[in-house]
């Protein structure tokens, strides 16, 4: 059975890094690797926290492609939907990742 809290604990986590790096972002900041890392540290969270939710193999890794293999495997899933999106450049492509299927830890 999943724990919730371990859920919204990965999402409270993931939340801290997309809002510091929006916000750096916002304020027109020039660190843009260390932006990019925040917002990369952001979508493997949020991934992290779908597998768990959904009982999937967990893995230590940083692997955004991989992370989202992972999240389809056992499918047909939905990836989660919301107003986040994350985009993650790869080279010569982006990965789309989308939030939203349990409630933030900001909202309880």
């Amino acid at each position: 059975m999943v724990d919730a809290e371990i859920i919204k604990e990965w999402i409270s986590k993931a939340d801290e890094d997309f809002e510091f790096a929006l916000s750096n972002l916002n304020e027109g900041k020039r660190f843009f690797s260390q932006i990019c890392f925040h917002f990369q540290q952001a979508s493997e969270k949020y991934l992290k926290s779908f597998i768990i939710a959904k009982e999937l193999e967990f893995r230590k890794i940083h692997d955004l492609p991989l992370l989202l293999k992972i999240c389809s495997a056992r499918g047909p899933y939905t990836l989660p939907t919301g107003p986040r999106i994350f985009l993650c450049m790869r080279p010569k492509k982006l990965t789309i990742l989308l939030h939203e299927y349990v409630p933030s830890s900001k909202k309880s």
